[in-house]
């Protein structure tokens, strides 16, 4: 019900793919997403429109990230509680760290995990306001700074801070309907904190989003139509997050206990090769093998996830030296051991092109 809500309350300016349900190689993926075990993988905001096949992944699973050491962050889970593509926006970044705990990037929010508190929603603009971008917001972006805070200090408590802040929505009640359309505005979108007409466009400003009240048709977006700012595409244009954190991955290979996000598919590699994604191993322990265009191994061994023996996926990270005559043909495969028999389970094998 609160989907159906939030759907006619704002437009949304990208469409869903269809999704597969299917768990299997990338290789046969052909929608722009789809489930992945523990989580989803999208292609929509790899900066081609999807073209690929590479993207983020979005998954509940335990991550190591100094200085936290090995956590739990339940991304996809929070990214479906906070609304999904409509008021997040597509994935569109891995997981890292900014400024001080994990995030990840959606289009719209950026998903901020505190270890032990749960996962909330990122202050993004209030950090573009701390960086400086206000003026670049508000010439280029069409949104505007924030007004004073002064009078907050006279109000009695903070009940009287969220009231003074949330009367700015009356300036526009479409946008005020959407901000209140969702289970909890304050979590997801923040205080509301200045507007402003721009003549095409009415625009809101909060802590964490901004809301646009379109009042003409401008490209995609249709007159009298709400949209949220792509608050999270915002910060990745003006290099606020770590550079290596947007960079796309995949497209992935996976099974129901191991996903491989890089390499990707038909990707051409040298050495050292990148290897990482996320496992669900007994005692976290996995092999890996590399053949060559005539199926020699050429290199192999042993890799480990964050944690094992766990109903949960957890994050894995390692590199793979080789050395080829030239470019051919190769395949990367990962796999686990039976605890029972030895026999190999779990493959995964990755087609790629060898350079050297």
């Amino acid at each position: 019900m609160m989907r159906r809500l939030l759907l006619s309350l704002i437009t949304v300016l990208i469409s869903l793919g269809p999704i597969l349900t299917d768990v299997g190689t990338a290789s046969a993926q052909t929608s722009l997403d789809f489930p992945i075990p523990s989580g989803h993988f999208y292609s929509q905001a790899n900066g081609r429109g999807g073209a690929g096949g590479t993207g983020y992944a979005i998954i509940d699973a335990f991550q190591n990230l100094p200085p936290f050491g090995r956590t739990f962050v339940p991304f996809d889970s929070a990214f479906r509680q906070f609304g999904g593509v409509p008021i997040v926006g597509f994935p569109a970044s891995r997981v890292t760290i900014f400024p001080d705990f994990p995030i990840q990037v959606g289009q719209k929010l950026v998903l901020q995990d505190q270890p032990g508190r749960g996962v909330f929603v990122l202050n993004t603009f209030d950090i573009l306001h701390d960086r400086g971008f206000d003026a670049f917001l508000d010439s280029v972006r069409d949104v505007p700074p924030p007004f004073s805070t002064a009078p907050d200090a006279q109000l009695p408590n903070f009940a009287a801070v969220i009231a003074r802040h949330q009367t700015f929505l009356n300036s526009d009640p479409a946008i005020r309907a959407a901000y209140f359309g969702v289970h909890d505005p304050l979590t997801a979108f923040g205080l509301p904190m200045g507007f402003k007409d721009y003549g095409n466009v009415f625009v809101i400003r909060s802590q964490r989003s901004a809301f646009q009240h379109w009042r003409v048709d401008v490209g995609p977006n249709k007159a009298g139509s709400v949209t949220i700012v792509n608050g999270g595409d915002i910060g990745k244009e003006v290099g606020l997050f770590p550079a290596p954190a947007v960079v796309p991955e995949g497209p992935p290979n996976f099974n129901s206990n191991l996903i491989v996000l890089q390499p990707g598919t038909n990707q051409t590699v040298r050495s050292l090769i990148v290897v990482g994604g996320y496992a669900r191993l007994f005692e976290a322990a996995g092999n890996f093998e590399l053949r060559n265009a005539a199926g020699q191994v050429i290199a192999r061994g042993a890799f480990q996830a964050v944690v094992g023996t766990s109903p949960d996926f957890a994050r894995f990270d390692f590199t793979v030296p080789f050395a080829v005559p030239s470019a051919q043909a190769g395949t990367l495969t990962l796999f686990s051991l039976s605890p029972a028999t030895g026999a190999r389970i779990n493959v995964v094998n990755v087609p790629l092109t060898l350079s050297p």
